[in-house]
């Protein structure tokens, strides 16, 4: 089972942490890698409910359910 991608146009706030990349797409794993890595860049009230839904799914598969957000 392939994982699935992500655009990063999807999720502008998401992206802005991806400064350092000259990528449109991502894996689900490293998408949750970064975000968990780079989660103090992340302006959380500025996160829209599709990019809180996404990050809040990702802790779920890849974090044992325990929220990165506070």
């Amino acid at each position: 089972m392939s994982e699935r991608e992500f655009s990063l146009s999807q999720y502008p706030e998401i992206a802005l942490i991806f400064w350092d990349y000259n990528i449109d797409t991502i894996g689900e794993r490293e998408l949750f890698n970064h975000i968990r890595n780079r989660m103090k860049y992340l302006y959380q009230d500025l996160l829209s409910d599709e990019e809180v839904g996404l990050i809040n799914e990702l802790c779920n598969k890849y974090n044992d359910g325990i929220s990165l957000l506070g």
